[in-house]
């Protein structure tokens, strides 16, 4: 699990360092057969040199040592 304030890179990019600034739950938008799945937490990044914040889920994030 992410706090804010760690530091954490995507899993696609793992030389990219960045800040997490924010984390937010998204609602599902698809209806399954059984139901919706559950909530998806999304994690808001900053990375440096870069006026841009980048929106990942949390499973495309791992966390730097």
């Amino acid at each position: 699990m992410f706090r804010v304030g760690d530091l954490v890179c995507p899993f696609n990019h793992m030389s990219r360092v960045g800040k997490v600034i924010d984390i937010k739950m998204e609602k599902p938008k698809a209806w399954l057969v059984g139901g919706t799945t559950g909530d998806s937490i999304m994690v808001i990044v900053e990375f440096p040199n870069d006026e841009k914040n980048y929106l990942y889920r949390s499973s495309d994030l791992r966390k730097v040592e």
